[in-house]
């Protein structure tokens, strides 16, 4: 993993890298079972379901593609990878979903987007920010949200009061003592991305920002009992 953000990364770094994501994936390392069961129950809770998602850092859309059922609008995905984009199109073709992608550094795309949706959905992506920007993104965020819009988010993200080398010591340790699914190389790959690029904030901090940027109805729908995951809504009166 090369954590320079102006870094764009060779094939043979996006596949290395793929290979770690699609295990993660699949040994459920990250929780995606259990985040894309949280947010399909509260999708099918909604009486009226967004009609336009805007999803910030699509990667390959596994999530949205499964929780998400029935979605019927128009979905716009960014990412900085073509080779996710192209598995997103081919994804998204395959379930018929209308959609459109932009390959773009995801931070740049945010603050140039002008165009309102219903949903901005966001996931293990907005860790990477600074504190400071992370605020200012929120607050993007929220002014591109129509009146009744949701922002969701699932992330990384830190114990309450606990610092951020505290977390990225307590995640480091789970990577190379749990995360046996993966080599070692990967596992040593996996710590010291965080350990550079990984900027995790707590929920409450989360929901303070939603809160200053004017977004209400905050609720946490899921946590891990270790406090490594989240997964936070917020709305748009």
């Amino acid at each position: 993993m090369n954590d320079d953000p102006n870094h764009t990364p060779s094939s043979g770094e996006f596949f290395a890298a793929w290979a770690i994501y699609r295990s993660i994936i699949e040994h459920n390392l990250m929780r995606h079972d259990e985040l894309v069961g949280a947010l399909s129950d509260w999708w099918q809770s909604l009486l009226g379901k967004p009609k336009s998602i805007l999803d910030l850092g699509c990667g390959d859309a596994h999530v949205p593609l499964r929780a998400f059922e029935n979605f019927s609008g128009d979905y716009y995905g960014i990412d900085s990878s073509v080779e996710a984009i192209a598995i997103a199109e081919a994804s998204m073709a395959d379930v018929g979903w209308v959609s459109s992608f932009h390959l773009s550094d995801v931070d740049q795309a945010l603050r140039k987007w002008t165009m309102p949706v219903d949903m901005v959905f966001a996931g293990y992506m907005l860790h990477h920010l600074s504190d400071q920007r992370k605020a200012t993104a929120v607050q993007d965020i929220a002014s591109l949200l129509e009146p009744g819009g949701w922002f969701v988010l699932y992330d990384i993200m830190r114990r309450e009061e606990e610092s951020r080398d505290d977390y990225v010591e307590r995640q480091g340790q789970l990577f190379i003592e749990e995360w046996t699914q993966l080599s070692m190389d990967q596992r040593l790959a996996t710590k010291h991305h965080i350990e550079t690029s990984d900027f995790a904030v707590s929920p409450n901090q989360w929901r303070e920002m939603a809160m200053a940027a004017g977004l209400t109805e905050y609720a946490c729908l899921y946590r891990d009992d270790d406090e490594f995951w989240g997964l936070l809504v917020f709305a748009k009166n």
